[in-house]
């Protein structure tokens, strides 16, 4: 049985999330997210958070701090 997961950012449906043997792959429906069509990921949640910051970029919206968590400081 082939499993799937519905892709869905801000309320818009852009793409789905197909399992194969070892992973997932996107089929993505948005024009913006072609590039990412087929790109393969270890789940569902990475594929749909990397369609998110592309479309984010393509949107031109400000990219994401990236949070680095501090260990052992000393302050």
């Amino acid at each position: 049985m082939i499993q799937s997961r519905p892709i869905e950012i801000d309320g818009r449906f852009v793409g789905v999330a197909v399992h194969s043997a070892k992973d997932w792959h996107l089929v993505a429906v948005d024009p913006a997210l072609e590039d990412l069509h087929g790109t393969r990921f270890p789940s569902p949640a990475d594929a749909e958070r990397v369609a998110r910051l592309v479309l984010r970029r393509a949107r031109g919206g400000p990219p994401r701090p990236v949070l680095v968590p501090v260990t052992g400081f000393a302050g």
